[in-house]
């Protein structure tokens, strides 16, 4: 019972703004631009961060799939196993997972804030927020 395709424009303030746009028809990507570069499909700035002959290492790195199996990232909703992995490595290891409470709670914040917005021609100020992790903790 949710739209097809979406498309939200963030204003971040100080005159940086971001688009995203999702689409059940289209798959999964993240494209991000800029003045000094942008990142798409792998690619950063033309340079292939991964081997596209490779697929198992290019859904890894571009889907943070890290936990998983070879044969898990190709299952149906193979995020939910990556979940479910991330939960175990941090009981098992002390490996705390890579998306908090506070930041899930960020993003659905910022869903229902989208149709607000669309729904009344207003823009809707978000109220939480969430301390993302630092690249390293991500073998970034």
């Amino acid at each position: 019972e949710v739209d097809d395709s979406n498309q939200m424009i963030l204003d971040f303030g100080d005159g940086f703004f971001g688009v995203i746009y999702s689409s059940l028809k289209r798959g999964l990507g993240f494209h991000v631009f800029g003045t000094e570069g942008e990142y798409f499909d792998g690619v950063l700035n033309g340079q292939p961060l991964y081997d596209k002959n490779d697929k198992v290492s290019m859904i890894r790195g571009s889907m943070g799939m890290m936990h998983l199996t070879d044969h898990q990232l190709f299952l149906g909703e193979s995020h939910i196993y990556e979940d479910i992995n991330q939960l175990a490595d941090w009981v098992l290891n002390g490996i705390e997972p890579y998306c908090t409470c506070e930041h899930a709670r960020h993003v659905i914040e910022i869903i229902e804030a989208a149709y607000q917005s669309a729904e009344e021609g207003r823009v809707v100020e978000l109220k939480t927020s969430f301390e993302p992790l630092p690249l390293e903790k991500l073998g970034v």
